[in-house]
């Protein structure tokens, strides 16, 4: 069995395909002990490799992603190179980490793709591995040694769990890649890893991510080729490389590739109940409940209410009422405030906004306090207690 620490799914938008649970049906059928996640600028599936977890515990989850590495984010140049680099969370706070660094990344430094330098990285990089990728990554596209030399000692540098990372492909540029890896890495004293770089789960599926990178480059014929990169077998691993560098030499690659995965704790997504920002309540009010009712009592006279006959007086009362108990049930007071605030910002600040809100049109209280322009008891929007 070995370690697959190079993968994409479906959610590597337009370069991938497979869901989660097609490729860790695929890991099972091949043996594979460890699956990392490794999207393209992003983490948007690692919650649902997360609750698949308990389904395949055979499987041990890593979290990474594949960034677009540059020499420098601020140079704002169509013609500024980037190159892929595979970061993988090696505990929790790494995995923490990765979230500031794919947010700034696609925040701050997003310049056709969603950018990173080595110094953001670097602060955190106790909490991770790093691997060089593909063809790709810097060192496959720096054609002199001696400057490919230079690239690994300042990666070290940075970083002190660095891996070196060969593929299991067929074609020449790969061979090619893999031999000076392996060069690189006896020079450098730098360990490497195997990966099979999955933009799909088996060798068929191949064909339909030939069609998504068809449709992400707009282009009439299929031609980008990803042979090889499927979840291999470790079998099928020695018959494409073995001829490349050497049985023993893949041997020891998966050997450390595994050695690699069992560094990584478990790491499992923080899955809570959805938590509201706490409101900064204006002095003199102890609960969201005390002020809401504030903005009612003041939404009362803005909407002339006071001037309606008792009788409809009451239809008004009786229903903010029975909306308030509700809300203070459910303790959406503060949410009811919290979009209060941002309406109000946005009225007293020219920003223009809607009359209603979706399902928010159909309540007094909404309308009371200026969340929405809508009356629901003019328009009938009168709900049956039940």
């Amino acid at each position: 069995m070995y370690s697959s620490l190079h993968d994409h799914t479906m959610y590597s938008l337009l370069d991938g395909y497979g869901t989660p649970k097609e490729m860790l049906e695929q890991c099972r059928k091949v043996g594979i002990k460890a699956y990392a996640v490794t999207e393209h600028g992003n983490q948007y599936s690692w919650i649902y490799f997360d609750q698949l977890s308990k389904e395949y515990p055979d499987i041990k989850l890593i979290y990474g992603v594949e960034l677009y590495e540059c020499f420098d984010t601020a140079i704002k140049d169509k013609n500024n190179k980037y190159f892929h680099l595979i970061a993988l969370a090696k505990n929790e706070n790494g995995r923490k980490a990765l979230n500031k660094i794919i947010t700034k990344s696609n925040l701050e430094n997003f310049y056709f793709k969603p950018r990173v330098q080595i110094s953001d990285i670097a602060p955190y990089a106790e909490d991770l591995i790093i691997c060089s990728a593909c063809l790709a990554s810097k060192l496959a596209k720096e054609s002199d040694f001696n400057i490919c030399v230079k690239y690994i000692e300042e990666y070290k540098s940075a970083f002190p769990n660095f891996y070196l990372e060969m593929q299991s492909h067929k074609s020449e540029e790969q061979a090619n890649y893999n031999k000076k890896i392996l060069k690189l890495s006896e020079v450098t004293n730098t360990p490497y890893i195997i990966t099979t770089d999955s933009h799909a789960a088996t060798k068929e599926d191949l064909y339909y991510q030939g069609r998504h990178v068809q449709i992400a480059h707009d282009t009439e014929t299929m031609s980008e080729s990803y042979e090889g990169c499927y979840l291999q077998s470790e079998e099928e691993i020695h018959i494409i490389m073995d001829k490349q560098i050497g049985a023993d030499n893949v041997s020891h690659g998966l050997y450390q590739t595994n050695a690699l995965a069992d560094m990584i704790e478990e790491v499992h997504m923080p899955f809570q109940d959805p938590q509201l920002p706490t409101y900064p309540l204006p002095s003199g009010y102890k609960s969201n409940n005390e002020f809401l009712l504030h903005l009612i009592n003041e939404g009362w006279k803005t909407r002339n209410f006071d001037k309606l006959s008792k009788e409809d007086q009451k239809i008004m009362k009786d229903r903010l009422d029975y909306e308030m108990g509700i809300i203070h049930q459910m303790n959406f007071d503060g949410y009811f405030i919290i979009v209060w605030d941002f309406i109000n910002y946005a009225k007293t600040h020219k920003v223009k906004i809607g009359s209603g809100r979706g399902s928010g049109a159909g309540s007094l209280v909404c309308y009371t306090i200026g969340i929405t322009d809508l009356n629901p008891i003019k328009y009938g929007l009168i709900f049956e207690r039940r």
